[in-house]
């Protein structure tokens, strides 16, 4: 263990404490100096692509439906629903194709489709969107179906 100061990428100098073999330790300390910023300058990059993201998540919610919770909720909401939505175009247009297949399988799954879409972009809850924030539509379309087919009872 030892603490080593360190001149940073953004020009600040810090104190870091760090632990493992001397070559490791120097190996990380050479890294370092031109790739990492101190903690302050970190947290205000990352804050600044965290309303990067919030406005480029306002700008694609447009026309949506406004989202309950708190403000925060809502400013990561905003942000979750946009990149979920993101593929919905292009998932509404392969359902639309498979509206218009001779197959009524294909069709009734296209139908179901568009309306899973349509039920998204009507959930208000913020907190729902942060629970899902791991799913993809695909994954909101599949376990939607799933339970609509499934039989009653099980």
């Amino acid at each position: 263990m030892a603490k080593y100061e360190i001149t940073y990428r953004c020009g600040h100098t810090g104190i870091e404490q760090r632990y493992g073999k001397l070559a490791d330790r120097e190996s990380y300390m050479e890294w370092a100096t031109t790739n990492k910023d101190c903690p302050d300058c970190y947290a205000k990059n990352r804050e600044a692509e965290r309303q990067t993201e919030r406005q480029q998540a306002v700008i694609a919610n447009q026309g949506l439906i406004a989202l309950i919770g708190s403000e925060r909720q809502i400013a990561w909401a905003e942000t979750i629903r946009a990149s979920i939505l993101k593929v919905s175009t292009d998932i509404a247009a392969r359902a639309a194709e498979q509206m218009e297949s001779d197959n009524p399988d294909r069709r009734r799954a296209g139908e179901f489709a568009i309306e899973i879409i349509t039920q998204l972009c009507n959930e208000a809850r913020a907190t729902w969107w942060i629970s899902n924030r791991e799913s993809t539509l695909q994954d909101e379309i599949r376990k939607a179906y799933k339970a609509a087919v499934a039989p009653v009872g099980a």
